[in-house]
């Protein structure tokens, strides 16, 4: 079935309704399509690997490249989180005097399409195949198995990312090698991985994978969810706290982090044992094992907490 140029919206509906009805099978697609994405789903090599690995760099790049591009229009400076009331271009440029911003976007680009994510998406597809089934679909078995596996992805890794930070700060080995990102004072979107090779390995990888084998979710599902963590990374990092992108990257969900809690993890926290604000898409782990950053720094100084963090004047 297809749509002509003078197609109906009644045309329109029927095909939403045969897309939707079709979900589970993929049989919405042409036989060429549904082979590739039966062929991906049940490859460990292209499921587990190569698709994630792709979306990593899709998710960070896409969002990357918007955020830095919004974070430069004089129009978005209302919405730049600030200290003191200190503009945050000026803080941006104090940062890039220690670390430029082409540094930065080359080492994250080393830990997004580099050797460390590779490997680590290599291991997984040797390791998932061992603990998770071989789908028998090529897509997810609905659209609730996917809402329900993609929600369960984000729980379990956000938890596993927030003891990961917790040690990689708390750990004086794992600080020796997690204060490299810690350079960076006040991060943009191109910071985001800014990270040493070991600490990619060890405090970004598990989770992803830990994650994975205890939801076992359908590749499909995996991949999309890489993306969407790398893409809510940049956004973690940007130092924007707009609306429109809180509503895209489902920040204005209940007990989700606003982007003042990770900016001012960088802002007040750059030091080992006992700092605050560990939470990437969850603010309910700071609250339950007493990370939350309550006191203020200075007099006139904000607490991490996104209410309180100020922004500049338009």
């Amino acid at each position: 079935m297809s749509i002509s140029a003078n197609a109906t919206p009644a045309d329109a509906a029927t095909w939403a309704a045969v897309v939707h009805s079709c979900f589970p099978d993929g049989g919405c697609f042409s036989p060429a399509v549904q082979r590739a994405l039966h062929t991906f789903a049940t490859t460990p090599i292209l499921g587990w690997s190569l698709g994630p690995i792709v979306a990593s760099f899709v998710g960070w790049s896409t969002a990357c490249v918007v955020l830095e591009w919004v974070n430069r229009q004089p129009w978005a400076k209302r919405y730049q989180i600030t200290y003191n009331g200190q503009p945050r271009d000026d803080a941006i440029a104090q940062t890039h005097k220690a670390v430029t911003w082409w540094q930065q976007l080359n080492r994250t680009l080393m830990f997004v399409g580099g050797p460390m994510t590779m490997i680590g998406f290599a291991l997984n597809a040797l390791l998932f195949p061992l603990w998770i089934p071989t789908p028998t679909t090529a897509l997810p078995a609905s659209l609730a198995a996917f809402a329900w596996e993609f929600a369960l992805l984000m729980v379990t890794a956000d938890f596993c990312l927030y003891w990961a930070h917790r040690a990689a700060h708390e750990v004086p080995l794992l600080w020796r090698f997690h204060q490299v990102h810690h350079v960076i004072g006040t991060p943009t979107a191109v910071a985001t991985a800014y990270i040493h090779n070991v600490d990619a390995f060890v405090h970004a990888g598990p989770p992803m994978t830990i994650c994975a084998l205890l939801t076992c979710p359908h590749p499909v599902t995996y991949t999309i969810y890489i993306a969407y963590h790398l893409a809510n990374a940049a956004h973690n990092h940007s130092g924007l706290d707009a609306w429109f992108l809180n509503l895209f990257t489902g920040k204005l969900l209940p007990l989700r982090t606003g982007n003042g809690h990770h900016d001012a993890h960088h802002r007040f926290a750059n030091y080992g044992p006992h700092a605050t604000n560990y939470g990437d898409t969850f603010v309910v782990w700071d609250w339950l094992f007493g990370s939350m950053e309550t006191q203020q720094p200075d007099p006139t100084g904000t607490v991490c907490r996104q209410s309180t963090v100020k922004h500049a004047k338009s």
